[in-house]
């Protein structure tokens, strides 16, 4: 008969953090698919304005369960990383949710303030500011140009360091939110 020594499993986020974080993931790919589809369409064509308008559905989507997942937060389980790992792990969670809750808020007033309606999921909702070139430009600059490229940037940093902790680091980082 063998003793065999027992190592406790990480604490893990629980299954509504964990729920709300891979869903996010799923819509935020989606909305890049969406994006890089309707770029890729014929302007002005049915295919580009079924693409823009997924593009605001999954949007909007993403805004409603961020705000939904910032409301239900619990207490995270512990970082395993210390020092100024931990503050940029931490950063990195604060500034992705950030962008979840803004982007969505950029685009939402970019489609406004030109004087369109945004579209969810077939409902039209109108825009209450009419063509306001001025502060659609501010828009246009949060909303698109390297924005994407930005926004890419910090999920791929994102994935990374998850990687990182489990193939090189061998710790539990990355099973917290599977």
């Amino acid at each position: 008969m063998s003793i065999a020594v027992s190592v406790p499993a990480p604490a893990r986020y629980t299954l509504l953090a964990r729920t709300f974080h891979w869903t996010i993931a799923v819509l935020m790919a989606g909305m890049f698919i969406t994006m890089f589809l309707h770029q890729g369409a014929a302007e002005n064509s049915p295919a580009a304005l079924y693409w823009i308008k997924a593009h605001m559905s999954l949007g909007l989507l993403v805004f409603g369960l961020s705000l939904l997942r910032l409301l239900a937060r619990q207490t995270p389980p512990e970082p395993l990383s210390r020092g100024i790992a931990r503050l940029a792990a931490v950063g990195m969670q604060k500034l992705l949710l950030l962008v979840t809750l803004l982007l969505p808020v950029t685009g939402f007033l970019r489609v406004m303030t030109h004087g369109y309606a945004v579209s969810f999921f077939g409902y039209t909702i109108p825009s209450v500011t009419g063509n306001m070139p001025g502060v659609n430009a501010i828009f246009k600059v949060l909303h698109g140009g390297a924005m994407p490229l930005i926004v890419l940037t910090l999920i791929g940093l994102h994935i990374a360091a998850a990687l990182f902790h489990h193939f090189v680091l061998k710790d539990a980082t990355l099973k917290q939110m599977v």
